[in-house]
This record gives structure tokens, sequence and C-alpha cells, in this order.
């Protein structure tokens, strides 16, 4: 159970990334302002819930069971597992786009992990 400390961290993050994801969706979204599409709005709101619901009902019934170990595992490997497929998904299509660059590309996936795991490790050291 979230208690104390936990709990706050947990508000914060999800106060966090819902304001990321609002921004986000604006960019997202800005392209389909100016096209012709009929019921615009629908279709953000249908975009809108294809992308956001799987979430909320995957914290409702994560609110409403006991956690323990094995729920802890399953969900942190569906997360862990559907954000593996979409980098290979984006990087297969920034990869068919690209004509010279796949070194580049390469370099700077590689180059981002590297400044992931160098900004966690100094967080980590520093206590944070």
């Amino acid at each position: 159970m979230l208690l104390g400390s936990n709990l706050n961290l947990a508000v914060l993050l999800s106060i966090r990334f819902a304001i990321h994801n609002t921004t986000e969706g604006f960019a997202i979204a800005a392209p389909l302002l100016s096209s012709n599409v009929k019921n615009l709005g629908k279709l953000i709101l249908a975009l809108g819930a294809i992308a956001g619901l799987p979430t909320s009902i995957g914290a409702l019934i994560l609110t409403n069971i006991p956690i323990n170990q094995l729920v802890l595992l399953c969900s942190m490997s569906i997360a862990v597992a559907s954000i593996t497929y979409v980098v290979i998904n984006i990087s297969s299509l920034s990869l068919s786009k690209l004509k010279d660059g796949q070194v580049l590309f390469w370099v700077m996936f590689f180059t981002g992990f590297v400044i992931a795991y160098i900004i966690d490790t100094i967080l980590t050291l520093i206590g944070v």
C-alpha cells in the first residue's frame, strides 16, 4: 500500500504526467486543425479515449486489488513491454525514412540511453 511520502509522490507524478501529456496532445493534434476532417472534435475525443482509456482502466484495477510482488511484476512487465514496442516501432519508422543517417540515428539512440543512465546515477548518488 502507498503510505505517506509514497502517496504524495504518486499524486505528484500523476499530476506531472497529466500536464505533460496535455501539452503533448496539443502538439500532436495541431496538424489536424489544418486538415479538412469533418467532426474534428469527435475524432480528437476518440483518439484521446484510445490513448487514455487503457491507462485509466489499469489504474482503476491496480487501485482495487491488493498489491503484492506478483501484481507489481506483471504490471511493470506490461508497461516495459509496451514502451519497448513503441520504441522499436518508432525506431523502425525513423530508420525507414533515413537514407544516409542510419549510423547517426543509432549513435544518437545510444547517446540518449547513456545520458539517461548518467542522470539516473547522479540523482541516485545525491539521494533524489
